[in-house]
């Protein structure tokens, strides 16, 4: 595990929350609003089956589910995230207040049980909420091809 410093715990925080969940939080709205503009739209009309021969119902469920799950994700990614980061700005000021001079790290020591059960869900959930972007784009995309112009 790598050690850190102080500003750079915080720092951490600030990018886990601004810079990969911007890209995936507008993958995942994008999507849902791209159904939603699909069908609702008055000269577009949607064919039985999309790509594939996979069935238009199941495109726009899976599609609307996994954009939903990765918004669900990046919100569990985010608070696990926080509260193991607060976590270990409360154990690095305990262990200052004692006099210790500590380098902080994202281990057991540094972040206790629950700091390190956080750290796995921040982890866990970063990894699905991408996977599940991902996924919903290319079911957005497959989608695409059940669109009928009128």
């Amino acid at each position: 595990m790598r050690s850190v410093s102080r500003d750079q715990l915080d720092d951490d925080l600030k990018w886990h929350s601004d810079t990969v969940s911007k890209g995936v939080r507008t993958t995942a709205f994008a999507t849902i609003a791209g159904i939603w503009a699909v069908m609702t739209a008055e000269r577009l009309g949607v064919g039985p089956t999309g790509a594939f021969g996979i069935s238009s119902a199941l495109l726009v469920t899976w599609t609307f589910v996994l954009a939903s799950a990765t918004l669900l994700a990046d919100i569990v990614q985010y608070v696990a995230a926080y509260l193991m980061t607060n976590r270990g700005i409360d154990l690095w000021e305990e262990r200052e207040a004692d006099g210790e001079e500590i380098e902080f790290a994202y281990d057991k020591e540094h972040l206790g049980k629950w700091g390190m059960f956080l750290y796995w869900i921040n982890y866990g959930a970063f990894r699905v909420k991408l996977a599940a972007a991902i996924l919903a784009g290319l079911a957005f995309v497959l989608f695409a091809f059940s669109i009928k112009f009128a």
